[in-house]
């Protein structure tokens, strides 16, 4: 069964009010989802983007949120991108293989490169699927040796420089 994304934040906030005896968590709930809606990309990642797609690159997203969400954080990326592959459409949430083994049977080719900032969700499972990899390591967090090779980047406009 699936739980879409937003009713996955409200019970967080009802098994953290429960956990913690504290009250009024839950009544944050609508904050807290325009917070998501609100987040504003980092400073390269539109230009980046857009230089991608010059290049002739076709481009994608991936992601554990939800169409609620997403469509906000669409706009703030100022980004026609070819195609989006969401856990509310997928029924699967990353790190689960099946969310990956989906995108693969949707994918018009086998010449693709994950590039991603959550090592955990994106970068041990996109190994996990033999994908080239290229790590977004914006805080110098030290990686697994054993989801090597991957390439590493501090920010999104440095991938051309791997591609």
């Amino acid at each position: 069964m699936f739980t879409p994304y937003s009713d996955i934040i409200y019970k967080a906030l009802q098994y953290c009010e429960m956990d913690l005896s504290v009250g009024e968590l839950t009544d944050q709930y609508e904050r807290l989802i325009k917070v998501h809606k609100e987040l504003s990309p980092f400073p390269e990642v539109v230009d980046a983007l857009k230089t991608l797609k010059s290049k002739g690159y076709q481009t994608s997203i991936m992601s554990n949120s939800d169409w609620n969400i997403m469509r906000y954080n669409l706009k703030s990326l100022k980004h026609d991108f070819d195609s989006i592959y969401l856990a509310e459409d997928l029924h699967a949430y990353k790190p689960q293989l099946s969310f990956y083994e989906q995108v693969q049977n949707k994918l018009s080719n086998d010449y693709h490169v994950h590039i991603a900032a959550g090592f955990w969700w994106d970068i041990v499972p996109a190994q996990r699927m033999n994908w080239r990899r290229i790590w977004v390591n914006r805080h110098s967090k030290l990686g697994l040796q054993n989801c090597m090779p991957y390439r590493e980047v501090k920010k999104l406009d440095e991938v051309l420089n791997c591609l």
